[in-house]
């Protein structure tokens, strides 16, 4: 029974998972990008943040090809018939598995930190501004430097798997390495620790406490349907996370600690079940941010009317978010300009206050309107009298 299952899950199962994973995530990255290049820049670090999680995301599921299913492959291919291919794919996973599961292991690390930082970058984008973790986590606008410093830590804490693997001449073995202190600390403390159970605790409290924002009259009052999905999403991509993760964990732990109790089998049955778990995630991540920005159509409103359109492109938008939000009346506010001149005659004084009126409708300024003249310095020539004017505009909006 597990040898049936452990064969339907390498040959059918994960395949397919990861091709179409790929093929999600590719598509959720060339939109994010074709958005960015025609000048749309709203939440443009968390559009970072989500293009960086696909792209994770991708090269997991890319390096799982080669790192999970070939390698699970050759237990298929024990017979006389498959002989040279056998040998042909050991040859070809000894090249592949000890560079590509470094490789793996940090995109998998890289997009578990980059869940946790959107999430927090959610979290500081709703808070009241008297919160103190409104500027405590205001590094998180810098979205590309918090992005570099989660995959550079993750490369860094995985590189020493580079030397994890060796090749006897003839299969790819353990080395010397990889004992009982590597394993737990590799796997007890760095992912149960720092790679699971800190960014869950993380994951929990900042998307509780969005939710808790997100549903109070002060904050709904000032937050558009989109930013409140936008919410929602990250939620829901932080439950997903949890039960794949923790099913994946678990069985870590169980394969690790409990191993001597398994046959080759079960445990063969029980990694394959866990990879797969791992690769789910990535999967359904591209599928949940399609789902919650209704089609692209909130995050990329702009894209389809801003050429050739002086309409503001979010009237749709707001003409559904005015029947459900009460207006709050702002005060309001008062400018002054002030505009030098000078002028040969007392005649051309209108004409030099009135590029202060220019001046005024380029500002798209509007409201009462009080120009005040006085003459600051004069000066007589020969040939005409020439006066410096302060024009001074004081508007009401």
């Amino acid at each position: 029974m597990c040898f049936n299952l452990s064969r339907k899950l390498v040959l059918y199962v994960e395949p397919s998972l990861c091709s179409l994973g790929i093929l999600i995530n590719l598509i959720c990255i060339s939109i994010f990008f074709t958005i960015q290049s025609n000048g749309y820049f709203r939440k443009a670090s968390f559009l970072i943040m989500i293009v960086s999680l696909c792209f994770c995301s991708c090269c997991q599921l890319l390096l799982s090809i080669f790192v999970i299913i070939l390698p699970a492959a050759e237990q298929f291919m024990q017979t006389p018939e498959y002989e040279h291919t056998l040998k042909a794919l050991q040859l070809w996973n000894s090249h592949t598995v000890p560079v590509g599961y470094p490789l793996l292991m940090t995109a998998n690390y890289s997009s578990i930190w980059i869940i946790t930082l959107m999430c927090a970058q959610r979290w500081q984008a709703v808070c009241p501004p008297n919160n103190p973790w409104k500027h405590k986590l205001i590094f998180l606008k810098n979205s590309k430097r918090c992005i570099l410093v989660a995959v550079v830590i993750a490369f860094l804490v995985n590189i020493i798997r580079f030397w994890e693997t060796e090749w006897d001449g003839t299969n790819l073995v353990k080395s010397n390495l990889y004992n009982d202190v590597y394993i737990s600390i590799m796997e007890g403390v760095i992912y149960g620790t720092f790679v699971y159970l800190l960014p869950l605790v993380l994951l929990f409290w900042f998307n509780i406490n969005n939710l808790i924002l997100a549903n109070t009259s002060e904050i709904k009052s000032r937050r558009s349907s989109a930013e409140y999905r936008t919410i929602i999403m990250t939620f829901v991509i932080f439950i997903f996370f949890f039960v794949f993760t923790t099913l994946s964990a678990t069985l870590r732990l169980i394969m690790i600690f409990s191993k001597v109790y398994f046959s080759d089998t079960i445990f063969e049955c029980l990694m394959d079940i866990n990879n797969v778990l791992m690769n789910s995630n990535a999967f359904v991540v591209p599928i949940i941010c399609i789902i919650f920005t209704r089609g692209f159509r909130d995050l990329f409103f702009v894209i389809r009317h801003a050429k050739g359109n002086n309409e503001d492109p979010y009237a749709p938008v707001a003409s559904k978010l005015n029947k459900r939000l009460k207006l709050i009346e702002e005060p309001k506010e008062s400018f002054t300009m002030t505009l030098m001149c000078c002028t040969s005659n007392k005649e051309r004084k209108t004409n030099c206050c009135g590029n202060l009126k220019n001046n005024r409708r380029n500002k798209a300024l509007s409201g009462d309107t009080k120009i005040i003249e006085s003459t600051q310095m004069t000066m007589n020539t020969k040939q005409d009298t020439y006066t410096m004017i302060e024009c001074t505009e004081s508007t009401h909006v």
